[in-house]
């Protein structure tokens, strides 16, 4: 923060250090480059290692190493007036002034945080400058210079500048006119007077000449008249041109031409830093500054480019002008010690005794100035000058809270979760207040935690970029009990590497990468956070964006965002209320790291597959696996029968058959009996059995399961179920600390005898495979009070899935597509007709043709349970007379009338190239077939007229769109087949974005799916609205060897010195054309024929699954890198995995 320009008036104080100098105090035998490791160390706040007086204000240069030193005391301003001051040093340096004489008023004026040479105060564009600062003469101003050296050169410094009068600069005002012996790449001459210092070529405000002639080789500035001229800067160009300014004379000319002062630059060897600035020492009268150069600069050419020419001066030669240099110590004053700091602690005594500290001793631990006691990344030292609570956190606005420990290697946030290292006390805590983060080492976990208070009501979608594995967390309020994991990258989703910091594609690679959609209310504040693994440097980021409501996308504002401060109700910051803890018998000391598999957010204490967050959020007790004693695991409750565990309501339910294991009739890959337990060799697949039932009826599959492998602390697996060849339910089995999850399916109507069971497990990651421990077929009991032949339970269970979309009793069109949900589609009607298949694997439609009399038209929906939806809707009349206007789709009847109340007379209504003469109340269905706008107009008899402006809208969409599984793809639509108008949305699963244009008639949709497999794209009216069209898409499947983490290694036949190195890859749905093709990009890895390229078409992937083989030479260690590349049945590319 700059000390605001301003003169500063206060009560004088007697002076009672020694005139002359400043006081040096040194702290040595610390290492690093930052002042951070100088502020932060406990040293800085006890008795330096030395103390001493010291006459100016540049430190001795290389002096030593591994040390830290402050320079302070007071200096007295020799006139009233504007004041600058420069910094230099190495490693880096810090300046500040009080605008008073106490040091609790200091402000940062200057800071440099990068090396420059001793006394080279312009080879920076920012930090070494000081904005100008007014001060009054005579008065007594607190000053302080920061240093911290490492190792190497050692310099540290600080001058100024000073007028009684303001410098103005002359090539700044309207008057001046700049002009340049040649311009070239746009450069005009004018873009160095222009204000703006940008020295980035590209951003257009760097001046540039193009000449091979020396004599051409010049830019000027006519002032416009005679100036008064004490000093010249010329502000460098930025990029990577920087050397061209260099060997050059800068000239003062008189209104005469003559020049009456000059100076050469750089003419014998270097180049002009970030900026040259020229104290003419005595001041000149000159009209016009000239740039030349002497010759060839050091790049070889005869380009002049800068960004900015700055002429300063004075209006009047009478007053006082110091150019810039070391300051005098005849205004230096030695410190002398604050009258509110006793103990010389840098910490305020009143303050001390307000937050329990003693003032009279400088202590060290909590007390100590460098401490942070309640995390909160301000020290006791912060706190002391900002006036807050040392033991109370406090979240600061515009800032992230950032951890880090060291000596942790993984490839996904689980391998973080699950080191112990986690745990403990972070290596590193700092806040930040920045959206995205570079400072990242390798071998490393981080959690960012804070606050995002939302500025207005709606829904909002935030992104997550990182090179590496993060995942991205926000609560539904300001807790953090109740965060929400929104999006991730890294291995366990099959990211690899992540994303380069430098994308092109930050924010749109992976589809899970972005949240859905989040509601939020305006002021209310959220919990953010992001939990990162981090195992190699390079490039490394995390960066976070968001679109608010009826926004597009941008980075993170952090104006909306605030740093974590610990909540005091969780004392071990484990995410689990203290009271909470308490209640059950939990320890609020333990946040995992003593008892890792009972205590904190991970752990399960009862050890029924709930962590004992899952518990605190649904209401159960995390000491006992079931919390109502109905039977039913709090777990199974949850996640397999959707039943409340709170409740003692078990479902009545008979045995009807155990399916005897082995005897399974197929399989995908080859299972084995362990234990009792079936067990595949491979780890993903399908595998069928006969059953029979004795009685009709709908059943229940039960099929207990234990995840066996390398894994994590939370596991997820989609597993399908079909009855006899029919899916009835797609359940994500969740494998907790007990590895265990119930697969559980409700079957259609069975009629007695034999049907198949088929279990397909679709999991992509090998390091982790499905065992079968039993699989029972159960018949649905208890109170059935409507007698429909289903039990009532069973069919308030059954109607969460079984339903009809809401619609209204009346519709303006016909035919009317209905919409529903349905457990198992095949086989489900309309009015005794098959549904159509709808956007996913539950959706349906049908279209239902109205009855134009009026009357009501029935419907019936049979779902193949057995239970039956009814309802009706009627076709509505469109009076034409009444005007107004509709949105309907190609294909869509509306039935027209252009009726007086009364009935009476007659009618004559034209639309497209239709005329229809209707008498009274009649009626005439009108269907609308081609795309566009379309005027309906009614002439009455009575002489009353109406017109009608019918939109229709067309949709066509393609049935063969292919993508890719976790990748952003774009499917490309023509104006001429869709309305790009049209609201696009996907079924479950698969992520829709917004329209983007590509030309006059084309535009883009973005697809993101979650899974492999089949969806569908809809396009509909309006939100919400009446389905125009569905497209077919396929997802590709792909899960890469990083991804699955397992590998058999085997001496290479024939090849001493290698072996060769077998890891999985799924690559599922990949349609007939289509193929893979997967790239080593380790040097010295090759496949077994040498080659680094391979490509791998769908007709050698045998039911999903192929074996890829490298050869690795011997001591190679680390992963095998590679990438899949993605392409469709026609050759399109898909994208990268």
């Amino acid at each position: 923060m700059m000390l605001v320009a301003g003169s500063f008036a206060f009560a004088a104080v007697a002076s009672a250090g020694t005139q002359g100098a400043l006081t040096r105090d040194q702290w040595w035998y610390l290492g690093g480059t930052a002042l951070d490791d100088l502020l932060l160390s406990e040293s800085y706040y006890m008795t330096p290692t030395r103390t001493g007086d010291h006459a100016s204000s540049e430190l001795p240069v290389n002096y030593g190493s591994t040390y830290g030193q402050r320079l302070r005391g007071h200096v007295t301003a020799p006139v009233t007036g504007e004041y600058t001051f420069w910094i230099a040093g190495d490693d880096t340096v810090r300046l500040s002034l009080s605008p008073t004489t106490s040091k609790f008023d200091k402000q940062t004026i200057a800071e440099l945080s990068k090396h420059s040479g001793s006394r080279q105060w312009d080879v920076f564009p920012q930090g070494q400058q000081s904005e100008p600062v007014s001060l009054v003469a005579g008065q007594r101003y607190y000053v302080e210079l920061l240093h911290k050296e490492h190792y190497g050169n050692d310099s540290a410094a600080f001058a100024w500048s000073y007028s009684d009068t303001p410098l103005t600069n002359w090539a700044g005002d309207g008057a001046a006119v700049a002009t340049q012996g040649s311009t070239g790449w746009g450069g005009t001459a004018d873009r160095a007077i222009d204000g703006n210092r940008d020295g980035n070529f590209w951003n257009g405000s760097v001046s540039h000449t193009n000449t091979s002639n020396l004599a051409d080789a010049w830019w000027q500035v006519d002032l416009g008249q005679e100036r008064l001229i004490d000093r010249v800067v010329i502000w460098n160009r930025t990029d990577n041109y920087t050397n061209q300014l260099s060997n050059y004379r800068v000239s003062v000319l008189d209104g005469n031409g003559a020049v009456v002062a000059s100076q050469d630059f750089h003419a014998e060897s270097g180049y002009t830093g970030a900026r040259e600035h020229w104290e003419l020492g005595t001041a000149v009268t000159g009209s016009v500054v000239r740039v030349e150069m002497l010759g060839a600069n050091r790049r070889g050419n005869y380009h002049l480019s800068m960004a900015e020419v700055e002429v300063f001066g004075r209006e009047s030669s009478i007053g006082t002008y110091v150019g810039r240099s070391l300051v005098d110590p005849s205004h230096f004053e030695t410190y002398d010690p604050d009258p509110n700091d006793l103990d010389g602690d840098e910490l305020r005594d009143d303050w001390e005794i307000a937050n329990g500290f003693d003032p009279a001793v400088a202590q060290g631990g909590d007390f100590s100035g460098a401490a942070d006691p309640d995390k909160d990344t301000l020290t006791n030292y912060e706190e002391s000058l900002q006036g807050t609570l040392a033991f109370e956190g406090n979240s600061i606005p515009g800032y992230f809270t950032y951890e880090r420990w060291d000596n942790h290697f993984a490839f996904d946030v689980s391998g973080l979760i699950e080191d112990d290292v986690f745990y403990q006390e972070p290596a590193l805590r700092f806040r930040y207040d920045q959206n995205r983060f570079f400072g990242i080492k390798d071998a490393t976990g981080w959690r960012i935690r804070g606050y995002v208070t939302a500025p207005e009501s709606g829904e909002y979608q935030f992104w997550l970029s990182t090179n590496n594995a993060s995942h991205l967390w926000i609560s539904s309020d300001e807790t953090k009990y109740r965060k929400s994991l929104y999006a991730m990258l890294g291995a366990e989703v099959g990211t690899g590497h992540g994303i380069h910091r430098d994308s092109s594609a930050l924010w749109d690679t992976y589809a899970s990468q972005m949240s859905g959609p989040i509601q939020m209310e305006a002021g209310q504040r959220y919990f953010i956070e992001v939990l990162s693994s981090q195992p190699y440097d390079g490039a490394c980021h995390i960066s976070l964006a968001w679109a608010r409501p009826g926004q597009d996308r941008e980075p993170l504002d952090m104006q909306f965002v605030s740093s974590y401060a610990v909540e005091p109700a969780d004392a071990d910051d484990d995410y689990l209320p203290d009271t909470w803890e308490q209640q059950y018998g939990l320890s609020v000391i333990d946040n995992g790291l003593t008892d890792r598999l009972r205590e904190g957010e991970w752990g399960d204490y009862d050890a029924d597959g709930l962590t004992n967050r899952e518990e605190y959020l649904a209401g159960t007790n995390p000491t006992k696996a079931d919390s109502d004693n109905d039977g039913i695991s709090d777990a199974d409750e949850l996640r397999a029968y959707g039943s409340d565990p709170l409740v003692n309501d078990a479902a009545v339910e008979t045995l009807a058959a155990t399916i005897d294991l082995p005897t399974f009739t197929s399989s995908d890959f080859a299972w084995s009996e362990v234990n009792g337990s079936l067990v595949s060799d491979t780890f993903r697949g399908a595998i069928s059995w006969d059953f029979n039932v004795t009685e009709g009826g709908m059943h229940i599959i039960n099929a207990a399961t234990t995840l066996a492998g390398s894994l994590r602390v939370r596991e997820e697996i989609d597993v399908e179920v079909k009855i006899d060849g029919k899916q009835v339910r797609r359940q994500r089995l969740v494998y907790g600390s007990d590895h265990k999850a119930l697969l559980r399916a409700i079957t259609p109507h069975l009629d007695p005898g034999a049907h198949t069971l088929e279990i397909y497990i679709d999991n992509y990651i090998a390091r982790r495979t499905i065992m079968i421990d039993s699989i029972e077929v159960r018949k649905a009991g208890g109170v059935d009070a409507n007698n429909d032949g289903v039990a009532d339970w069973l069919a308030s269970e059954l109607a969460e899935v079984d339903f009809v979309l809401p619609h209204g009793a009346a519709s303006a069109v016909s035919p009317v597509t209905l919409e529903g949900s349905a457990a198992v589609r095949d086989g489900m009607t309309v009015n005794q007709i098959d549904v159509t298949p709808g956007a996913d694997r539950s959706h349906w439609v049908y279209n239902l043709d109205l009855d134009p009399t009026g009357a009501v038209t029935p419907y019936s929906v049979g779902y193949t349970s057995g239970l039956v939806d009814t309802g009706e809707l009627y076709w509505s009349e469109t009076n034409v007379l009444n005007g107004g206007s509709l949105t309907v789709r190609t294909g869509d009847s509306l039935l027209l009338t252009a009726a007086l109340a009364d009935g009476s007379g007659t009618a004559t209504i034209t639309a497209e190239n239709a005329t229809y003469a209707l008498t009274g109340n009649a009626t005439q269905i009108h269907t609308f077939n081609n795309p566009g706008e379309v005027t309906v107009t009614a002439t009455h008899s009575d002489g009353s007229t109406g017109t009608l402006t019918v939109t229709v809208r067309h949709a066509n969409l393609p049935d063969n769109t292919s993508v890719a599984q976790n990748v952003v793809n774009h499917v490309q639509l023509a104006d001429a087949d869709v309305d790009r108008n049209l609201a696009f949305s996907g079924g479950a699963g698969l992520v829709v974005g917004d329209v983007e244009s590509v030309d006059s008639n084309h535009f883009r949709l973005k697809l993101t799916p979650e899974w492999g497999g089949g969806y569908g794209i809809m396009a509909r009216l309006w939100p919400d609205g009446p389905l125009a069209d569905i497209g077919d898409v396929a997802a590709i499947g792909v899960s890469d060897a990083l991804q699955n983490e397992l590998s058999v290694s085997q001496p290479a036949p024939g090849m001493p010195g290698y072996s060769i190195l077998t890891t999985p890859m799924v690559v599922s749905d990949l349609p007939e054309g289509g193929y893979v093709k997967v790239t080593i990009f380790r040097s010295g890895l090759t496949f077994l024929d040498g080659s680094t390229v391979m490509t791998i078409s769908a007709d050698q992937i045998d039911k999903g699954l192929y074996l890829l083989k490298f050869l690795v030479p011997e001591g190679m260690e680390g992963g095998y890198c590679h990438y899949i590349d993605i392409y469709g049945a026609d050759g399109e590319y898909l994208g990268r995995r």
